[in-house]
């Protein structure tokens, strides 16, 4: 839906099709939740994938396949053997040279087996990070965050807002309690798909333009996704 705004008729065809979801629950990512959810809903939604594929992607005839993370779209090149290049953050996990604390082993080994078992086969990795560190293969390079020419154009102003905001838009109401708590400071948010205002709380659409205003004259930001904010 969201794509659609800038990227559809008549300059492209813009077809959702089923994705991975994580499950929160109090504002975390339930592990055995979102694996038994993916589990079920997986044999349909890759089902649904594969017809729009073989209507689309096949008479489209792709030379080149990108791939910010999603799966389905790169396991169909690797099995098609159509080349495909992976742009994300998460293989800094699995491509980069890190270093660890042993008390996050588990952590660590979940992390880089979800990653693995996302796709494989690229012929190249562009893994998007905010600092140098050493690669494990050829075929990754480092890059730096990429921002639009629209967000760097923006002048940051001086306003008192606070913008939060919320990548799952959920617990609106458990967040409303704790930003009352600071009466005296107004916070924008936005990530729950509404216009309302509660006291010191004043809730925005989804509006890219509004989103950058409101970001470039804020006087602080609190977000869930540092890499998807902008």
């Amino acid at each position: 839906v969201y794509l659609k705004q800038y990227f559809g008729p008549p300059k492209a065809d813009v077809k959702e099709i089923f994705g991975l979801s994580f499950v929160y629950v109090n504002g975390r990512i339930d592990k055995s939740e979102t694996l038994k959810r993916n589990l079920l809903n997986l044999p349909e939604g890759n089902r649904q994938n594969e017809k729009l594929f073989r209507k689309y992607f096949e008479p489209f005839e792709p030379e080149l396949v990108i791939s910010d993370f999603e799966p389905f779209s790169a396991w169909w090149a690797w099995r098609n053997r159509v080349p495909f290049i992976s742009i994300d953050h998460e293989h800094m996990l699995t491509l980069c040279k890190l270093e660890h604390k042993s008390k996050n082993w588990f952590s660590r080994l979940t992390a880089g087996v979800v990653t693995e078992c996302h796709y494989v086969g690229a012929v190249a990795y562009i893994v998007i990070n905010f600092f140098k560190t050493p690669l494990r293969i050829d075929s990754a390079v480092l890059a730096p965050p990429i921002v639009r020419p629209v967000v760097r154009a923006l002048e940051a102003g001086e306003g008192e807002h606070i913008l939060l905001y919320s990548t799952t838009g959920k617990g609106e109401k458990k967040l409303r309690d704790i930003l009352g708590k600071f009466g005296g400071q107004k916070f924008y948010v936005y990530g729950f798909d509404k216009s309302a205002e509660y006291k010191n709380c004043i809730f925005k659409e989804r509006s890219t333009e509004g989103f950058l205003a409101d970001l470039a004259g804020a006087r602080g930001v609190i977000a869930s996704a540092g890499f998807s904010l902008i």
